[in-house]
């Protein structure tokens, strides 16, 4: 054996479906958004 990695995504249990991963990132999302217009509001 050569070598071995734990990150290989043929051993990778998902632990998430896409949409709990959507679900979950939804509110990140909307805030990066929210901050990104008043960074833009603030640069201008």
């Amino acid at each position: 054996m050569k070598g071995l990695s734990w990150n290989c995504p043929q051993h990778t249990t998902p632990r998430f479906t896409l949409e709990e991963i959507e679900q979950g990132v939804s509110g990140l999302q909307a805030r990066i958004e929210e901050l990104e217009r008043e960074n833009r509001r603030l640069r201008a």
